[in-house]
C-alpha cells in the first residue's frame, strides 16, 4: 500500500486534505469563538501528519529543521507588522476581559492552528507537489499557487460557523496569504518559522473576540479590506520567488 501511495502521492495528499476538512469541520465546536475551538482535531491530525510523513518518505524536506528558521520570520516580518496594525485597531472595539486562562488557552490553541496547517499544507501538500514538480521554475510555481488554493478551499469548514459571503472572503484571502507563506517555505525549507508566523498572525486577528467580550461583529475587520491587503501579500510571494532569489535554478534552464 505504502508504494502505491508513493506513486500516486498527489492524489494521496488531496484525500487526506479531504478528510482532514471534514474532520474539523464535524469536530467544530459549537461556540466558534471558544479559546478552543478545535483543539483536539487539530492535534489528531498533526499526530496523524507526523506519522505520515516518514512513512510516504516526505519527513526529510519537510521543513523540520532549524536551518532557514530566522530568514523565515525575516521574509515574514511584513505580515508581522501588518497583524500587529490589526490587533492594534481591534482593541479599541474590546469589551470585559476574559482572564488569562482564557488568553493562555487561546494562545496555544492558535500555536496548534499554525503547527497544524503549515505541517499539512505546506510540509506535505507542498513538500510533495515540490518533490514531484520542483525540477522547474514554473512547476515550483504551479506547487505553490495550487496548494495554496487547497488552503484556501479548507477553510470552507468555516461554514459550520460563518456566513457564506464571510466564508467565501476568508477563502480568496487565505489562497493569497497561503501564496506569501509558500514562497518562504520554498526560500527557506523551514516549518518552525512558518507556523509561529501562522500562529501569530491568527492571534493577532482573533484576539478581542476570543479574549474579551465583544461581539464578532463588532470585532472583526473589513473582508474586503483583507482581501485588498492579502493581495498584496500575494504579489509579495511571487516576488520572493523570483529566479534570481531561488539558486537551486539560477544555473539551469527550466526544463521545460
Amino acid at each position: 500500500m505504502r508504494r502505491y501511495l508513493k506513486k500516486h502521492i498527489i492524489a494521496a495528499v488531496l484525500v487526506f486534505c479531504i478528510v482532514d476538512g471534514v474532520i474539523l469541520f464535524l469536530m467544530r465546536s459549537p461556540n466558534p469563538d471558544s479559546a478552543a475551538e478545535g483543539m483536539l482535531p487539530r492535534l489528531i491530525m498533526i499526530v496523524i501528519l507526523g506519522v505520515l510523513l516518514p512513512w510516504l518518505g516526505l519527513f526529510k524536506t519537510a521543513g523540520l529543521q532549524k536551518k532557514g528558521l530566522w530568514n523565515s520570520l525575516l521574509l515574514g516580518l511584513p505580515l508581522i507588522i501588518v497583524s500587529l496594525l490589526v490587533l492594534l485597531g481591534s482593541l479599541r472595539n474590546r469589551g470585559n476581559f476574559l482572564g488569562l486562562p482564557t488568553v493562555l488557552i487561546y494562545s496555544l490553541n492558535m500555536l496548534i492552528v499554525g503547527i497544524h496547517e503549515e505541517l499539512l499544507v505546506r510540509g506535505f501538500v507542498l513538500n510533495a507537489m515540490l518533490k514531484r514538480w520542483q525540477s522547474s521554475r514554473s512547476g515550483v510555481i504551479g506547487s505553490v499557487v495550487f496548494s495554496s488554493g487547497i488552503f484556501g478551499l479548507l477553510h470552507l469548514t468555516n461554514l459550520a460557523s460563518a456566513s457564506v459571503a464571510d466564508t467565501l472572503a476568508q477563502v480568496i484571502y487565505s489562497i493569497f496569504i497561503g501564496v506569501f507563506f509558500a514562497s518562504i517555505f520554498v526560500r527557506t525549507r523551514n516549518i518552525y518559522g512558518l507556523a509561529f508566523l501562522h500562529a501569530f498572525v491568527d492571534w493577532c486577528f482573533y484576539f478581542v473576540v476570543t479574549c474579551f467580550q465583544t461581539s464578532s461583529s463588532s470585532a472583526k475587520s473589513d473582508p474586503l479590506i483583507i482581501i485588498l491587503v492579502s493581495l498584496v501579500f500575494f504579489a509579495t510571494g511571487l516576488l520572493y520567488l523570483r529566479r534570481s532569489k531561488l539558486p537551486m535554478y539560477s544555473t539551469a534552464e527550466d526544463g521545460e
